[in-house]
């Protein structure tokens, strides 16, 4: 047994990159496959980068944070333009005044200042906050040594 189809085909010309955007390829016996796309899918960001895109419009970031040592503070600020406009970005700010967008910024600053009693790992980058209350204690000293 043999199965044709009739398929007719109206060509306007439009750019490639509207044309890659609005097509999907259809078969008779199969679900509409998109074509492919740069980037994820969203089949294949992991559960938290998606709930990380639908964030509650009612959190306020995280200003201060009193578990930062003496001397250090946090500012957090939204992107105003560009691709990323409307995320915030945190840095911690040292008491020299350098700014630190990361914790392996800071891990790299302390090996070669020879910083031996602070741990990049206590120091929350996330906008929001982790989770923990900021008057929290991290310990009696509310910074953890390292060893």
């Amino acid at each position: 047994m043999t199965s044709t189809s009739n398929i007719s085909l109206t060509v306007t010309p439009q750019p490639l990159n509207q044309i890659l955007a609005t097509s999907t390829i259809t078969s008779p016996t199969k679900q509409p496959a998109s074509l492919p796309t740069h980037g994820p899918s969203s089949s294949s960001l992991s559960s938290s980068a998606r709930s990380r895109q639908s964030n509650d419009a009612n959190r306020v970031p995280l200003y201060e944070d009193d578990r930062l040592p003496a001397g250090w503070h946090r500012k957090v600020s939204q992107r105003k333009s560009g691709a990323s406009a409307g995320r915030y970005e945190v840095f911690i700010i040292g008491p020299s005044g350098k700014r630190f967008r990361s914790k392996n910024e800071l891990k790299t600053f302390f090996e070669k200042t020879g910083e031996k009693k602070l741990d990049p790992e206590e120091f929350d980058f996330s906008p929001f906050g982790n989770g923990r209350s900021a008057t929290e204690d991290i310990g009696a000293s509310k910074v953890r040594f390292c060893t």
